[in-house]
């Protein structure tokens, strides 16, 4: 699961009913980190990855 204040907005307290808003957030802290050098297994948290899959499905 990522992580993070991304403009301002802590992305695991958007709310469920703002789904889309809380997907462009996840996908700015990624691009955001993954520019920053950090690995993928690091910023999905491994265990995580099935869950955001799942997600994009």
């Amino acid at each position: 699961m990522i992580k993070g204040v991304v403009c301002g907005y802590r992305i695991e307290e958007i709310e469920d009913e703002f789904e889309l808003y809380k997907q462009c957030r996840r996908m700015e802290k990624l691009i955001d980190e993954l520019a920053r050098g950090r690995k993928m297994e690091k910023i999905l948290r491994v265990g995580n990855l099935k869950s955001i899959q799942k997600h994009q499905s």
